[in-house]
């Protein structure tokens, strides 16, 4: 027995190490014999991490045996103007999948195998885009400075509506699948919402509740020590600090 649990702790062991470092494959309909880069954020910068060269097919494979920081990624082709990027995907525990579409609509067509995180990542892109394109008549309508309130009314409430059901999709995103660097990066966008105010003594209401409230959860949604949050499209970490420091309390030196 003693050897038998030995020998299942060596094929664990060894069946971990051939998961270490990252082995990304990509099959993107429409480009051939070309080099692709992988590029990175960091903060308000961008790196370039890799390279990879497409065949005739348009596959091609970026890897490495060591892992690649968690956070978001993009492709980049060099063009006669320079680089281009192309599309974001992510990175999160697993390093290792497959993702193919055509290049003419990647975010449509993109098919990933072996990855939740990106399956959930493209998902959500598709499920935003299909309600940004609902909502741009009522946005039109609600951004109109010719309408009185009242004939914004009914835009407004479609709006809303509209916002209700993608808020909705996405908080069932994040309980679902809570570890995901999907659903941390949406949640990490999400508002802090500050409840009514409770009544005093004398019937008033406390005028410094909600600003108590909100400084004191700012941050209930991002979470300081995920350093996948320095890695996204925008520099989301540096813009949280900022606006906790810079507008959540007076500038005294």
């Amino acid at each position: 027995m003693r050897v038998l649990i030995v020998f299942l702790i060596a094929v664990s062991f060894f069946g971990a190490e051939a998961q270490t470092g990252y082995k990304i494959d990509f099959k993107i309909k429409g480009w051939r014999d070309t080099t692709v880069y992988l590029g990175s954020y960091y903060g308000e910068q961008t790196n370039l991490r890799d390279t990879a060269q497409a065949n005739a097919a348009g596959s091609f494979t970026f890897d490495n045996k060591n892992n690649l920081p968690q956070g978001v990624y993009y492709l980049v082709l060099k063009t006669a103007s320079g680089f281009s990027k192309i599309f974001d995907f992510v990175i999160g525990n697993n390093q290792h999948f497959a993702i193919e579409g055509d290049s003419k609509d990647f975010i449509k067509t993109a098919s990933i195998k072996g990855d939740d995180d990106n399956r959930l990542f493209f998902e959500n892109m598709r499920f935003n885009i299909e309600h940004g394109k609902e909502a741009e008549p009522f946005t039109a309508i609600i951004k109109d400075s010719t309408l009185s309130d009242d004939q914004k009314k009914s835009a407004r409430e479609s709006y809303a509506t509209i916002t209700a059901k993608v808020v909705a999709y996405q908080n069932e995103l994040i309980e679902k699948n809570p570890k995901t660097l999907t659903a941390r990066l949406i949640k990490s966008t999400q508002s802090i919402e500050a409840p009514m105010p409770p009544k005093k003594a004398d019937g008033s209401y406390d005028s410094t509740f909600q600003l108590r409230y909100y400084r004191e959860h700012f941050f209930d949604k991002f979470d300081l020590a995920d350093d996948a949050m320095l890695r996204l499209p925008r520099p989301v970490y540096q813009e949280k600090i900022k606006e906790y420091l810079n507008k959540l309390y007076a500038p005294v030196p």
